[in-house]
């Protein structure tokens, strides 16, 4: 017999958590970037692993319905999981901005700032005086800003990553397991 389709909300908060504690990873790396050089390669690695992430919380619903899911679910599970893997991660942001580093967001401007600032050009020139007029204007993000605007961002694209995500597994589920196309 068929065994009950768990929600699609439910499957999606399970996998939050394992989606969040990534997205964290990332953030982490992200901050530490500037501080240890392998940084950026590993943050690159994990967010062109991260579909995959989320393509095998799917591929496991998938498994478990015997490709009876439909793809809409599917794709309500990844908006899920990343919702909730981004609320995670906005609190974790929120933490380390506000408490942890709370000027970064200054001095990576002011970084990029250095950096056009030693290269020739009038370009580079125009660069480092709009970023200082950035600075001196006071038009760095806040931490809640910042937080809202990449959960807000995260979601987003989530969404669109688990459209995609959402109708491969389930041709790819619906295939394997010998059902027609709906």
């Amino acid at each position: 017999g068929l065994e009950m389709i768990e929600s699609p909300y439910y499957q999606g908060a399970r996998a939050g958590l394992p989606v969040g504690l990534y997205l964290v990873a990332m953030f982490l790396l992200f901050v530490l970037m500037t501080k240890v050089a392998i940084a950026s390669v590993v943050l690159m690695l994990l967010m062109v692993c991260f579909p995959i992430c989320i393509y095998s919380t799917m591929r496991i619903t998938v498994s478990h319905t015997r490709g009876r899911v439909t793809w809409s679910s599917l794709w309500m599970q990844g908006i899920v999981s990343i919702l909730c893997g981004s609320v995670l991660c906005g609190f974790a942001t929120m933490v380390y901005l506000k408490f942890v580093e709370p000027d970064i967001l200054v001095d990576m401007v002011q970084r990029c700032i250095d950096t056009y600032a030693s290269l020739p050009g009038k370009e580079a020139a125009q660069m480092t005086e709009m970023l200082r007029s950035v600075i001196k204007m006071g038009l760095i993000p806040t931490a809640t800003s910042f937080t809202m605007s990449m959960f807000w961002l995260t979601a987003f694209l989530g969404s669109v990553l688990s459209l995609v995500l959402a109708l491969a597994a389930s041709a790819i589920g619906r295939r394997k397991f010998g059902l027609r196309n709906q």
